[in-house]
Protein backbone atom coordinates (compact mmCIF):
# COMPACT_ATOMS: atom_id res chain seq x y z
CA UNK A 1 0.00 0.00 0.00
CA UNK A 2 2.78 2.01 0.74
CA UNK A 3 2.08 3.49 -3.23
CA UNK A 4 -0.70 2.93 -3.50
CA UNK A 5 -2.92 5.71 -4.37
CA UNK A 6 -6.24 3.62 -4.43
CA UNK A 7 -5.63 1.76 -1.84
CA UNK A 8 -4.92 4.45 0.31
CA UNK A 9 -8.42 6.55 -0.69
CA UNK A 10 -10.04 3.28 0.07
CA UNK A 11 -8.36 3.10 3.59
CA UNK A 12 -9.54 6.73 4.11
CA UNK A 13 -13.06 6.30 3.19
CA UNK A 14 -13.35 2.71 5.79
CA UNK A 15 -11.77 5.44 8.82
CA UNK A 16 -14.29 8.03 7.38
CA UNK A 17 -17.35 6.03 7.92
CA UNK A 18 -16.36 4.08 10.58
CA UNK A 19 -16.31 0.57 8.57
CA UNK A 20 -14.30 -2.55 9.94
CA UNK A 21 -12.34 0.25 12.03
CA UNK A 22 -13.11 2.90 14.45
CA UNK A 23 -14.05 6.08 12.95
CA UNK A 24 -11.35 8.53 12.28
CA UNK A 25 -11.56 11.76 10.51
CA UNK A 26 -8.09 13.05 10.81
CA UNK A 27 -6.61 9.20 9.94
CA UNK A 28 -9.67 9.98 6.78
CA UNK A 29 -8.27 12.78 6.00
CA UNK A 30 -4.41 12.13 5.82
CA UNK A 31 -4.96 9.03 4.09
CA UNK A 32 -7.60 11.02 1.10
CA UNK A 33 -4.16 13.41 1.32
CA UNK A 34 -2.07 11.06 0.06
CA UNK A 35 -4.19 9.39 -2.26
CA UNK A 36 -4.27 13.05 -4.06
CA UNK A 37 -1.01 13.82 -3.75
CA UNK A 38 -0.76 10.34 -5.50
CA UNK A 39 -2.91 11.67 -8.51
CA UNK A 40 -5.86 9.86 -8.03
CA UNK A 41 -8.78 11.71 -8.54
CA UNK A 42 -11.00 9.78 -6.32
CA UNK A 43 -8.52 10.43 -3.32
CA UNK A 44 -8.03 14.48 -5.04
CA UNK A 45 -12.07 15.01 -4.88
CA UNK A 46 -12.61 12.70 -1.37
CA UNK A 47 -9.48 15.08 -0.07
CA UNK A 48 -11.13 18.75 -1.31
CA UNK A 49 -14.27 17.87 0.09
CA UNK A 50 -12.88 16.91 3.39
CA UNK A 51 -11.04 20.00 3.49
CA UNK A 52 -14.33 22.33 2.64
CA UNK A 53 -15.11 21.82 6.00
CA UNK A 54 -12.80 23.88 7.84
CA UNK A 55 -13.70 27.56 6.85
CA UNK A 56 -9.42 28.39 6.94
CA UNK A 57 -9.22 25.54 4.24
CA UNK A 58 -11.97 26.25 1.88
CA UNK A 59 -9.82 27.62 -0.74
CA UNK A 60 -7.20 24.59 -0.70
CA UNK A 61 -10.66 22.38 -1.18
CA UNK A 62 -11.46 23.60 -4.24
CA UNK A 63 -8.42 23.78 -5.25
CA UNK A 64 -8.20 20.11 -4.94
CA UNK A 65 -11.87 19.42 -6.09
CA UNK A 66 -10.88 21.13 -9.56
CA UNK A 67 -7.89 19.43 -9.83
CA UNK A 68 -9.78 16.36 -9.90
CA UNK A 69 -12.32 17.72 -12.39
CA UNK A 70 -9.62 18.88 -14.76
CA UNK A 71 -8.61 15.10 -14.86
CA UNK A 72 -12.31 14.24 -15.21
CA UNK A 73 -13.43 13.20 -12.43
CA UNK A 74 -17.39 13.46 -12.63
CA UNK A 75 -18.26 13.98 -9.07
CA UNK A 76 -16.08 16.85 -8.72
CA UNK A 77 -17.50 18.11 -11.96
CA UNK A 78 -20.89 18.51 -10.98
CA UNK A 79 -19.73 19.88 -7.42
CA UNK A 80 -17.89 22.76 -9.46
CA UNK A 81 -21.42 23.27 -11.40
CA UNK A 82 -23.42 23.58 -8.51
Amino acid sequence: MKNNPKAKNALGKLYYLGEHVDQDEKKAIQYFKEAAYGNYTDGQYNYGVALLKNDKEKEAGMKFINMAATLGHTLAMFHLGI
